[in-house]
């Protein structure tokens, strides 16, 4: 009899461990069958968002931040060398439904130079300058990625030339036009926003006054190409 009871009695602890254990089994299951649904639920949306159909662009805005470079000069003995030059610029782009965009920008380009002889005539100096350009570009949309060529004609009013030593800034006041083509790649994120990469080639002729005394202001002349890089960030609507 007191054996009967023992086994019912392990029985009954065997019983109810296994169903704490199943209890405790169901309940984890449903915790981590609520966390891959809100995983897929988050992954779907995510897809749709980036890489389904949408629709035609009209309009865009982008911002393009570079760090661009000009190739050095020289005036008799004076060597004129340029460094830290970067360039912030807005660009609005209105499109054709033949996905042409006609584009035009504002911006800022913030130059720093050095100027010396080695012997007399050794300054730093920077300039700000106000750039507005105008160009078409031609727009290749694959997936969520959109490629384009174009050209475009940089217009560029040169400002005051801040000298760091002992001599006068160089009032300048004067306009410059170039000729550059263009290639970059965006990739359109979430339907509106715009991030990429923006290359560009400028063919430049123009001169840039400096100071080879303190009271003989000369001037260098800068013709060539010059190559830049930029990342581009904006939105699209």
């Amino acid at each position: 009899m007191t054996r009967l009871k023992e086994e019912s009695c392990l029985y009954t602890q065997r019983y109810n461990s296994g169903e704490v254990f199943a209890v405790r089994m169901s309940t984890t299951q449903k915790r981590d069958m609520k966390f891959l649904f809100k995983t897929l639920v988050a992954c779907v949306s995510v897809f749709l968002l980036t890489f389904s159909p949408i629709q035609a662009q009209r309009f865009s805005a982008v911002v393009n931040i570079s760090d661009f470079n000009i190739d050095n000069t020289s005036s008799g003995n004076t060597n004129i060398d340029y460094a830290g030059s970067t360039s912030l610029l807005l660009n609005a782009r209105y499109f054709t439904k033949k996905n042409w965009a006609f584009r035009a920008g504002v911006g800022l380009d913030n130059i720093n130079y050095t100027v010396g002889d080695g012997i007399n005539t050794d300054y730093d100096a920077r300039r700000r300058d106000l750039t507005g350009v105008f160009g078409i570009e031609k727009h290749f949309k694959v997936a969520f990625l959109d490629f384009y060529p174009g050209v475009f004609i940089p217009i560029t009013v040169v400002g005051e030339d801040v000298i760091q030593q002992n001599f006068d800034n160089i009032q300048n006041g004067n306009t410059r036009a170039g000729l550059g083509v263009v290639g970059g790649v965006n990739a359109r994120l979430f339907k509106i926003l715009l991030v990429g990469v923006e290359f560009d080639a400028t063919f430049d002729d123009f001169k840039t006054g400096f100071w080879e005394g303190v009271n003989e202001l000369s001037f260098a002349p800068i013709r060539g190409v010059n190559y830049n890089t930029s990342f581009t960030v904006g939105v699209t609507f």
